[in-house]
């Protein structure tokens, strides 16, 4: 309120300096009606009317905008700072018109104009904004897309008109967010760019991806050129990949029954990161007393590896599972695998600490790397 006050004290003053009317120095201004789309960036287009000559320009120090019926502006500009619906924006000091973004139903109406210039004051300027509804949008769905195969992107068009009338696409532009150039662009049956991506057809927007990749994640804009107007909009594609079957290894490769052990897993080729979870035989988590390891593929796809450290490892807690999970947590891979004592050992009769090994299910010794997918 202070603020508004402030830019009606402003005009005043500015109104005895140049006394009192915007006629006497000869600056008149005109604004034609606008026509506003819901959601769309409006224009209201102003120009100025002067007697003297080009060489004299005008700079606009102050300007406010009241909507018919209300007491308040709603908007104003003064010393370059803007106060109040900060969805309007002055083109420049030096010319009157504005862009009003996000236009809604509740813009329609008349609306009084007034500009202080370094001219003279225009008080009498008005304009009138009439919204519409698009005939024609378009509301593209999230993808989900899995590496090395193709993802629909699903961008269905809606429309305030019959279904008779058909629209036919006659170009489009696809540009990753952070981009200056697109990676896709379609003119006259012609495709450009990334040539995985495809146009369902001339009168479908969605789009395929073939041979999904990591570096496919991300924001895009999309821009669609149709018989029936331009529709912009924008999507995202997230991406996964799922992990390979995990592997197990020990160290050292055998092992003391009570002595210390490192068990191993790893697993590769999955996207996002996950986790690993240990396991043994009464279903104890282990993973407290793991670490895990995430490094990136020069693919971007990634390999976990997890390590469990048991200071003294007892046998009857075989056999341990290694879980992978994915970032949902949701259980993608497990390995599984046992301890086993091994046999002709004939001094755990007569000493603590017995030499024990990883064990295959098949029975087959020493080979601690095999693992067993359940």
């Amino acid at each position: 309120m202070a603020s508004v006050i402030l830019l009606i004290l402003y005009v005043i003053f500015t109104s005895v300096c140049f006394g009192t009317s915007a006629k006497s120095a000869q600056i008149s201004m005109e604004c034609q009606p606008a026509v506003g789309v819901v959601g769309r960036t409006t224009k209201i287009s102003c120009s100025f009317k002067t007697n003297f000559g080009a060489d004299q320009k005008i700079i606009i120090s102050a300007v406010s905008v009241t909507k018919r019926g209300e007491t308040e502006p709603l908007f104003w500009f003064k010393d370059n700072t803007v106060y109040g619906d900060d969805r309007f924006k002055l083109l420049s000091k030096n010319d009157p018109s504005f862009l009003l973004s996000n236009t809604a139903v509740s813009d329609e109406g008349l609306y009084d104009y007034t500009i202080v210039t370094n001219r003279g004051i225009i008080e009498d300027g008005t304009f009138r904004i009439s919204v519409t509804a698009a005939l024609i949008s378009m509301e593209c769905q999230p993808a989900v897309g899995v590496v090395g195969q193709t993802t629909k992107i699903s961008c269905p068009i809606k429309t305030n008109f019959g279904a008779d009338q058909k629209i036919i696409i006659s170009a489009v532009s696809v540009t990753k967010r952070g981009e200056t150039e697109p990676l896709l662009w379609f003119k006259n049956n012609t495709v450009y760019g990334d040539d995985r991506f495809k146009l369902l057809s001339i009168n479908d927007p969605s789009l395929l991806l073939s041979n999904t990749a990591v570096s496919d994640e991300g924001l895009y804009d999309y821009t669609v050129v149709t018989n029936r107007g331009i529709i912009e909009e924008t999507f995202r594609i997230s991406v996964t990949a799922k992990y390979n079957p995990p592997s197990i290894s020990t160290w050292p490769v055998k092992i003391l029954d009570g002595g210390p052990a490192d068990l191993y897993c790893n697993a590769s080729g999955g996207y996002p990161a996950g986790a690993i979870h240990w396991f043994d035989s009464t279903n104890t988590n282990w993973t407290k007393s793991t670490t895990l390891e995430i490094t990136e593929r020069e693919d971007k796809l990634l390999k976990m590896s997890s390590k469990l450290t048991v200071t003294n490892i007892d046998l009857s807690w075989a056999p341990f599972r290694c879980v992978i999970l994915n970032s949902k947590f949701i259980k993608e891979e497990e390995t599984m695998i046992h301890l086993t004592r091994i046999d002709g050992c004939s001094c755990c009769s007569s000493q603590k600490l017995c030499a024990i090994q990883f064990c295959t299910e098949d029975g087959e010794y020493g080979k601690n790397n095999n693992h067993h997918n359940t």
